[in-house]
């Protein structure tokens, strides 16, 4: 889109204009009909979050005009908005510690006993650790998630996720070398 394509949206989008709104959506579905979201975004509350904040950003003059213009802009803010939705969503997941089962499948009362025992210290410690880390360990080693994924997830750079996930294991292993010794 040229420049004056560009002022002619956000004129006719500012004042209501059916197509330059209808152009917009098209841009916003581009980004919407990506695969990669799943069910996990309701779409329609995606796009009125980036109308709105599409109509407030070109209001306050938020939008200069430059880079690669216009569209790219509407689905820079679309993306924002999913990744915003998305983090939301992540950070609302309840943690099932029964899923990090460390029984062994046919124990004698010996191992049954210390079977027992590990895992009420494996309680004990992940219910000390804050939320993100019992987040972290559980993509890392009960969902087999990639840094990547972790990364993606949170919205950082996959060597952050690494650092992240390294410190919460040394919290953990410190935690249970603490508390085992109680």
């Amino acid at each position: 889109m040229s420049q004056t394509s560009d002022r002619d949206i956000i004129s006719g989008y500012l004042s209501g204009d059916r197509a330059a709104t209808l152009t917009v959506f098209g841009w916003i579905a581009e980004v919407l009909n990506f695969n990669g979201w799943g069910d996990r975004i309701d779409r329609g509350d995606v796009r009125q979050e980036t109308c709105l904040a599409l109509l407030r950003n070109l209001r306050e003059g938020a939008y200069e005009g430059t880079g690669h213009g216009l569209r790219a802009y509407v689905q820079s803010i679309c993306k924002k908005q999913c990744l915003r939705v998305l983090r939301r969503s992540y950070s609302r997941v309840e943690i099932d510690i029964d899923v990090c089962e460390l029984t062994d499948q046919n124990p004698g009362p010996a191992e049954d006993f210390e079977a027992r025992e590990r895992q009420a210290l494996f309680r004990r410690v992940f219910s000390d650790l804050k939320p993100e880390c019992r987040r972290l360990l559980v993509w890392k080693f009960v969902r087999d998630y990639s840094h990547a994924e972790m990364a993606e997830r949170l919205g950082i750079a996959e060597v952050t996720a690494r650092v992240r996930l390294h410190r919460c294991l040394k919290m953990a292993i410190e935690l249970s070398q603490r508390m085992s010794d109680l």
